[in-house]
């Protein structure tokens, strides 16, 4: 199968699982003479990289839109679906902020699935996040676009002309360069979201539309975000693993694409986090938070396919071999667990710790 068709019927594949009112409707797909063409919703409006380019947004608007935008990443990601080219030249406007469509899922990843393998997403102007030209794809990647593509809509310049040593060593992309007249708390939202280090910009769509909006984060406790879940975590030990309600494939090239689902189970004075992995990648019992003395920790149980931690730049491994627990390690506000970790691919799937 050539690499065309691949990405066509991948991507029909995905977009099925997608249910927003900003992301593109799948309706049918056919053959015509052996190739498959997709029937998608007609998107009215604007290409934004037509609209935007040298011709700045109101700034309320532009962050109406990119709230629009934002609602429809944590859509996506809650099927652990990464878009990985989120940009003007992939969104559609209209003259409502309320109206917005987020197009082309033909180089998504759904879990460590891809329409090519070992594909590198790359796009002209610094809106593909510094960790994609290593392979490293993750939902923050998402948010660096989000970003990146405020900034065009609030300058309509790309966001490349104000990121100092992109894509090796970027500065964050800072509005009031190209537009004085932003604010600074619109200002700093593009700055934080268009971080180097993945674990210093937002945790999740709805984190950045809070800070959009002035909203100060109110805390509620250590917790796991998850597949769009926030989890509480109310006992010293928590577990996390596939959901073994789940049959594992025979095939793992066959899984039919399903939106994968978490549920959290008590057990005495402990708590299990069980994800529906389709794939089976996450083994029943992957990884251990462990409350001690008022600090929380983390360790790989001795999975399948490893867990890593990643947090303030650094990248750690934490397993030590299948059926070998490994040791624990500290975790911080914001630390991400790698689990199912690839280095030729990523993380399988990405659960933030937040204080």
């Amino acid at each position: 199968m050539n690499v065309y068709v691949s990405k066509i019927i991948f991507e029909g594949e995905i977009l099925r699982l997608l249910q927003h009112p900003n992301v593109v409707k799948f309706i049918d797909s056919t053959y015509l003479r052996g190739i498959p063409l997709l029937v998608m919703e007609y998107a009215e409006g604007t290409v934004s990289e037509k609209r935007f380019a040298g011709r700045p947004e109101d700034e309320r608007v532009a962050v109406r839109r990119i709230e629009k935008l934002l609602s429809a990443i944590d859509h996506i990601h809650s099927a652990n679906v990464l878009h990985r080219d989120i940009r003007p030249k992939n969104l559609v406007v209209g003259e409502s902020s309320e109206h917005l469509k987020l197009l082309d899922f033909g180089t998504a990843t759904y879990f460590h699935e891809r329409a090519i393998s070992g594909e590198a997403v790359v796009a002209f102007g610094g809106y593909t996040a510094p960790e994609q030209y290593s392979y490293m794809s993750t939902p923050q990647g998402d948010i660096w676009s989000a970003g990146a593509t405020m900034f065009y809509f609030l300058t309509g310049q790309h966001p490349i002309n104000a990121m100092r040593g992109y894509p090796g060593n970027p500065s964050p992309a800072d509005p009031r360069s190209y537009n004085k007249d932003v604010s600074e708390t619109v200002a700093q939202c593009v700055i934080k979201a268009t971080q180097k280090d993945p674990s210093a910009r937002f945790s999740s769509g709805k984190e950045m539309m809070q800070a959009l909006e002035g909203i100060q984060e109110v805390p509620v406790g250590p917790r796991i975000e998850v597949l769009g879940e926030t989890i509480p975590l109310t006992a010293s030990r928590v577990l996390i693993g596939r959901d073994p309600s789940l049959p594992c494939p025979k095939d793992k090239k066959f899984v039919a694409k399903v939106m994968p689902t978490v549920k959290v189970v008590r057990e005495r004075d402990s708590m299990n986090i069980l994800i529906a992995d389709p794939y089976c990648w996450i083994s029943r019992s992957h990884a251990e938070i462990l409350e001690r003395e008022g600090k929380w920790f983390v360790r790989d149980m001795g999975s399948l396919n490893r867990t890593c931690l990643y947090g303030e730049g650094l990248l750690t491994d934490l397993w030590l071999g299948y059926k070998n627990a490994g040791k624990p390690q500290q975790l911080k506000d914001k630390s991400m667990l790698y689990l199912a970790f690839d280095p030729s691919k990523g993380p399988y799937l990405v659960a933030t710790f937040r204080t």
